[in-house]
C-alpha cells in the first residue's frame, strides 16, 4: 500500500498565520488523488461536476485560531475549535 502525502507549501506558515483565511493547493504526491490509505478517491461522484480532473490536491483554507476547511476532488471536510480559555478548547 502507497503512502499518502502532500507537498509543503513555499510559504512559512507564520505568515499565512498572519492572514485572516489562508488558502493553500498542496498538490499530493504520486498518483493519489484523496486522502485515503490507497490514494484512490473516497467515492465515485466527483465534488462538483465542473472539476473534471481528478487530481487536483488539496485546497486548504485556515481562519485562524479556529477552523480548518480541506477540499479535494471527491470529498470535503472541515472541522473548527472553540477556545474556552487559554488552556482549553472545545
Amino acid at each position: 500500500m502507497a503512502a499518502v502525502g502532500v507537498t509543503r507549501s513555499a510559504e512559512p506558515l507564520s505568515a499565512l498565520a498572519e492572514r485572516s483565511i489562508a488558502p493553500v493547493r498542496m498538490p499530493l504526491l504520486g498518483a493519489a488523488v484523496s486522502f485515503t490509505l490507497d490514494g484512490a478517491a473516497a467515492v465515485r461522484r466527483p465534488l462538483s461536476e465542473s472539476v473534471t480532473e481528478a487530481n487536483v490536491g488539496s485546497l486548504l483554507m485556515f481562519h485562524y485560531p479556529s477552523t480548518w476547511n480541506h477540499v479535494l476532488g471527491d470529498h470535503a471536510t472541515t472541522f473548527r475549535v472553540l477556545p474556552l480559555s487559554p488552556t482549553e478548547t472545545h
